[in-house]
């Protein structure tokens, strides 16, 4: 079983908002997939390619990503999409890179951001959850999988729309969201 869970904390403690969703998930075997409320899919076999690629690697690997246009991290962009948002280039990319790139698994030996997050509850008991009350719950959450020898990749055929920090001229190094 596959959790799709997209929480939002008005008081911006995002992990705590984690942590509680995810202690309604029944059995420590089923997957959970968190997003940012500002990605979007864009292919109409997103859910196929998350299913496969958990299917095919779920026993090697306890915490995956995704690529993405929009994020400060260079193991989950993709090249050239940062600034461009027309909406029909992006959905030609994410369909090039699911036609490309479905089941390949890019390990990486850096953290997963949390606009995109997959892992089996097992794993979120074993690192006893998110961190509450910091903006970086998504690099201490992936430092401490890592801590438990918890294999870590990017899914390089699955690539979200993401929004993040549309607004702002510096979207890079503007935080300011996180805090207020």
């Amino acid at each position: 079983m596959i959790h799709y869970i997209t929480p939002y904390s008005p008081e911006n403690n995002i992990g705590k908002a984690y942590n509680e969703a995810i202690a309604c998930v029944p059995s420590e075997e089923d997957w959970i997939v968190l997003r940012d409320g500002d990605t979007m899919f864009l292919t109409p076999n997103w859910g196929r390619v998350i299913e496969e690629n958990l299917n095919q690697y779920g026993e090697e690997y306890m915490l995956f990503g995704a690529k993405t246009n929009r994020i400060g991290v260079y193991h989950h962009k993709v090249e050239d999409m940062f600034t461009n948002l027309n909406i029909r280039d992006h959905y030609e990319k994410a369909l090039e890179l699911e036609l490309e790139k479905r089941n390949n698994i890019q390990k990486v030996g850096f953290d997963i951001a949390g606009f995109f997050m997959a892992f089996q509850k097992k794993t979120w008991v074993a690192v006893e959850g998110f961190p509450e009350n910091t903006p970086v719950f998504d690099r201490i959450f992936t430092r401490k999988v890592r801590a438990i020898n918890g294999k870590v990749g990017v899914m390089e055929g699955l690539y979200l729309f993401h929004s993040y920090r549309i607004w702002s001229d510096n979207p890079e190094n503007d935080v300011i969201h996180l805090y207020t």
